[in-house]
């Protein structure tokens, strides 16, 4: 636990949204406040000296899934319930709309999502149905898939989520009513707000780092106004005969927004709407604890990520602490573009991000400025597959390349000795 700790200090920035200061500020927690139990497992909150104005919570957790799942369910039931609908009350305030649109949630999990997640995730939010049934929490089980499958819509619903359906009807699905059709593309927007489409991540080691070290970050844009965080949540999966590690997110948020395990294994996510998506995969924030409780290195991660099946247009990245030699050269980091059927893999200093190119009012330059020793990416791709289906094209001046090279610039900085991270 100790250790893990250690890694989780290193790696969480906890970013402030006071109303006068924009950016971030680095907290080092100062301590841990016992707040509730249950078998093995412990809630605390952590004391950041004041940060934010509600606390950040740290679950760990012990045991097989299902028991952490029940034990999740009995500590942290309560923050399950008030966030969920605290975040359905401010996507969408009219009874009537809300249960339409649980409904469509409920669908999607049962005929799509739900059916190639593993036996463990089974048992996992089973054990979260019993406890709520034994402590008075009602379907909390069903309250974290439809969490689950909002957080696996595209990140812009309204411009995106006809290619999902219109894939399902391909594939033989039943049809929606055209009211309920209607009201999910009226009330698409509210859910694209408040997941937001301005996440980044990038990765940096040997001669950008001090003494080779291996650092990766990951930014998440997520709406601060929709009750979601009002139980920020740093959750420490203790997973019997596999392997340990941390997720950031939210209560009932039950998969890994981002995470490390205790083999130094970190996993990232930005979105990249497409026209080729699927909910009949293996929903990406499960599938990323998938990888970090069973991987130790790059190679065992890429193994079981090909093992698996994709669902949404999504850039991911993997990066492993194993793989970092600072003595000799090394790719400890990977970025997966990926759709429904595809999943394009870069390196650092890949030829095919330097290779696409923007072409604006007969004009013409580069998309891409790919380095060695860095790898880093926001919501569009470089694979030309990717590329191809994407929803819509980079805007050389939009905002996704706008941030591809602030992280160009920090990278390219970082390489200097005086500004090594």
């Amino acid at each position: 636990m100790k250790s893990l700790l250690l890694l989780i200090l290193l790696f969480i920035i906890l970013p402030l949204s006071f109303a006068q200061t924009d950016g971030f500020k680095i907290v080092t927690p100062s301590g841990y406040t016992l707040v509730n139990s249950h078998n093995q497992s412990r809630l605390y909150t952590i004391q950041d000296g004041g940060a934010y104005d509600k606390p950040v919570y740290l679950l760990d957790l012990h045991g097989t899934h299902y028991q952490m799942g029940y034990d999740y369910g009995v500590i942290f039931g309560s923050a399950i319930e008030s966030t969920y609908q605290k975040f359905l009350a401010n996507l969408i305030p009219k009874t009537w709309e809300q249960i339409s649109l649980e409904f469509f949630l409920d669908w999607q999990w049962t005929d799509y999502l739900s059916l190639q997640i593993t036996q463990e995730f089974r048992d996992e939010l089973r054990g979260l149905r019993d406890a709520g049934i034994a402590h008075n929490y009602a379907n909390l089980d069903v309250l974290v898939q439809r969490i689950i499958t909002i957080s696996n819509f595209p990140g812009d619903v309204n411009s995106n989520i006809e290619w999902l359906l219109i894939n399902e009807a391909d594939e033989g699905a039943m049809k929606l009513p055209p009211k309920l059709t209607k009201l999910l593309r009226s009330k698409s927007r509210s859910i694209s707000q408040s997941k937001g489409m301005q996440c980044s991540f990038f990765a940096v080691w040997g001669n950008r780092t001090e003494s080779g070290q291996l650092f990766s970050m990951r930014n998440l844009d997520w709406d601060s106004d929709t009750g979601i965080n009002d139980y920020k949540l740093i959750t420490v999966w203790h997973p019997t005969g596999k392997i340990a590690y941390a997720t950031v997110g939210f209560a009932g948020v039950l998969g890994a927004l981002t995470g490390i395990s205790s083999e130094g294994l970190t996993v990232h996510e930005a979105g990249n709407d497409v026209t080729q998506e699927t909910f009949l995969g293996f929903t990406w924030t499960l599938r990323l604890r998938y990888v970090m409780e069973n991987a130790r290195n790059l190679n065992e991660a890429l193994n079981i990520w090909f093992a698996t099946n994709n669902t949404l247009g999504m850039n991911h990245m993997i990066s492993s602490s194993n793989d970092n030699n600072p003595n000799a050269e090394s790719h400890p980091a990977v970025a997966l573009e990926t759709m429904s059927g595809i999943t394009a893999v870069f390196q650092d200093n890949d030829e095919r991000e330097a290779e696409l190119m923007w072409h604006k009012d007969g004009k013409t330059g580069h998309l891409g400025a790919p380095l060695p020793e860095a790898l880093w990416r926001t919501n569009h791709g470089y694979d030309p597959d990717i590329v191809f289906h994407q929803v819509r094209s980079t805007n050389p001046n939009g905002d996704t390349a706008t941030r591809y090279n602030i992280c160009l610039l920090y990278t390219s900085d970082a390489a200097d000795e005086e500004d090594s991270v």
